[in-house]
């Protein structure tokens, strides 16, 4: 082993003292880092737990029920704080899910259809051009039926039972979703259900009652033979009968489609109405509790910010709810806590958008 001695000896020595030296000090920044880290995390928990507490995220509407609502928090080196809110106002922005109204309407549907007529309500259109029914050959070839065949077409033409189911439909899910908004008690909906579901009954009885017209007319003009102008002004007299028959049923589906499409278009505004409300009110508590316990985050380094994220408070758009993202500067804060300046002006000075 070689031993250094002299000038070279303590010029060797001195250059490993500095690098231990520079080694020392590289591991104690690293630990003052991370225990800067540690009392951040410290601050950000405290802080979030007082978010909740003030604006009564900790509530539970019952024993077992989950929580009103939810803070979470992490820091980001060099950017700041962020905080998660998930808040009541997420969670009645719609006031039903897409898998609950279907759910719903799948059930109002296999109420009616239990309650209504076995009977199909749709009238079978008639082939006139030849798909192997013999009557309707018969009565297309022979000129002297002409009478009989324009009869059965008139029949076809005056086929309503799309249009009262497409309105029963529409009625049944303007119900539902009274229902689900609260905007109608349970009494009131199964009055509804159960007016629907006649509605359906009589519809169904007249489609029945036009389709045994049909093909009486078509039996007895096949079977005819001649042309007897009395049978056919029977027959238009029934015809006329039936559908001046069937017209209160028609307007009746269409008015109650329209009424709860009107009553459940007013719900609706209503309810958004209120919520953009209650989000503004929500808002405000927001900043003054931010502003009042701001000191929390004292340890936040003076360039870094803090950041709300207000999860599904944001713009709705067709594919997605964004959330709703409010930034503010620990200078500002400061500011507040100090009473330079009100809770109002520091959410003046944040910077919101919607991601």
């Amino acid at each position: 082993m070689r031993i250094l001695s002299g000038q070279s000896g303590r010029m060797t020595m001195r250059l490993l003292g500095g690098a231990g030296l520079c080694l020392f000090m590289g591991t104690t920044l690293a630990q003052d880092a991370d225990a800067q880290i540690d009392e951040l995390r410290k601050s950000v928990d405290i802080f979030a737990g007082v978010l909740r507490e003030a604006l009564g995220l900790n509530n539970r509407a019952g024993i077992f029920s989950p929580l009103n609502g939810s803070v979470q928090g992490l820091y980001l080196a060099d950017q700041g704080v962020v905080l998660e809110l998930v808040t009541p106002l997420s969670n009645t922005r719609s006031f039903y899910g897409v898998q609950s109204l279907s759910s719903s309407l799948q059930e109002l549907s296999g109420r009616l259809s239990s309650l209504a007529a076995t009977q199909s309500m749709r009238l079978q259109r008639i082939e006139l051009s030849g798909s192997g029914d013999s009557s309707s050959s018969t009565l297309q070839a022979d000129p002297t039926r002409e009478p009989y065949r324009e009869l059965l077409e008139r029949l076809v033409s005056v086929d309503f039972s799309a249009e009262v189911e497409t309105s029963l439909r529409a009625a049944a899910e303007a119900a539902s979703s009274l229902n689900l908004s609260g905007h109608i008690d349970r009494a009131a909906y199964e009055a509804l259900v159960q007016e629907l579901s006649q509605l359906r009954q009589q519809a169904s009885e007249q489609a029945l009652a036009f389709r045994t017209l049909r093909n009486r007319i078509s039996e007895e003009g096949a079977a005819a033979q001649e042309l007897d102008p009395t049978v056919t002004s029977r027959w238009q007299s029934e015809i006329d009968a039936l559908q001046r028959s069937i017209e209160p049923i028609r307007e009746a589906a269409r008015a109650k489609a329209q009424e709860l499409r009107e009553q459940s278009e007013q719900s609706r505004l209503a309810r958004e109405e209120q919520w953009q409300r209650d989000l503004v009110a929500f808002e405000v508590n927001l900043f003054k509790v931010v502003c009042d316990y701001s000191a929390a985050l004292r340890l936040l380094p003076e360039e870094e910010h803090l950041t709300l994220v207000l999860k599904g408070l944001g713009e709705e758009t067709d594919v997605r709810r964004e959330d709703r993202i409010l930034v503010l500067q620990k200078a500002d804060m400061q500011r507040c806590l100090l009473g330079e300046i009100a809770s109002e002006q520091l959410q003046d000075s944040a910077r919101s958008y919607s991601y």
